[in-house]
């Protein structure tokens, strides 16, 4: 299979599997969070936005060669966001009452199990299947839930940052979601097919992941990652709850 065939067959695969799970895993959630809930919720989004969304694209940066500076451009726009990320959710903290120093942040097994999960990988076919994507398509319908006016499970503050700040970084976009069809169609359409990081790894992988064995790889991967997605979201989801979710 060529490259771009693979990386769009792989993503597909993770699309159908996040949204399985997010509807189980998050389905557990029956009301909208408090605040504790919804601290404990932000606090290790905050955590997770850093270290794995900038420690990770760091990382591959450095392993792609030096003919690929176009890749490496569109890696080092993706930490800078995901930077403003974490800064957004710890805002929220603030906002709520919480602790939002992220070095004071203790890390549960299950955000490191998600952290190492990802970021222990040595090939760069290895760490954007990991990250953008497998990990961005599910992170992304977990927001799209969280936000989901129809089940809203967080204040209508915290929707309006993730919608704003995390879901959409193109000014463009955000205008456009003022339109409740056209925020609907971004939500369902443009955020899990053409979200910026999720199409910034699979370019990589597009032009990487050429040969049978590395495709193995990335296939394996995959099935790696999301083992650790669902001990970290269990872990999350349980924690939420425990805090008064």
């Amino acid at each position: 299979m060529d490259g771009r065939a693979f990386a769009i067959d792989l993503v597909q695969r993770s699309h159908e599997w996040a949204g399985q799970y997010v509807a189980r895993e998050y389905g557990r959630i029956r009301s909208r969070l408090r605040a504790g809930g919804l601290i404990e919720y932000c606090r290790s989004l905050m955590w997770r936005e850093y270290m794995l969304g900038v420690h990770v694209p760091a990382k591959t940066l450095t392993l792609l060669p030096d003919d690929a500076q176009d890749l490496k451009l569109l890696l080092t726009r993706q930490l800078l966001e995901e930077w403003k990320h974490s800064r957004v959710f710890a805002e929220r903290v603030r906002e709520l009452g919480g602790d939002d120093e992220l070095t004071r942040y203790t890390p549960s097994h299950g955000d490191w199990e998600l952290y190492y999960g990802t970021y222990n990988w040595g090939h760069p076919v290895e760490l954007v299947t990991s990250l953008q994507c497998t990990g961005e398509v599910m992170i992304t319908e977990m927001f799209k839930v969280l936000v989901d006016p129809r089940r809203l499970l967080v204040d209508e503050r915290t929707a309006a940052v993730i919608r704003e700040q995390v879901l959409a970084d193109d000014p463009e976009a955000l205008e456009s979601l003022v339109d409740p069809e056209t925020a609907k169609r971004l939500e369902e359409d443009v955020i899990p097919d053409e979200g910026q990081h999720i199409r910034f790894g699979r370019v990589i992988l597009e032009r990487f992941a050429t040969t049978p064995e590395l495709q193995q790889m990335a296939l394996h991967v995959q099935r790696v990652k999301m083992d650790a997605l669902q001990v970290s979201h269990e872990d999350l989801v349980d924690r939420v709850l425990a805090h008064g979710g």
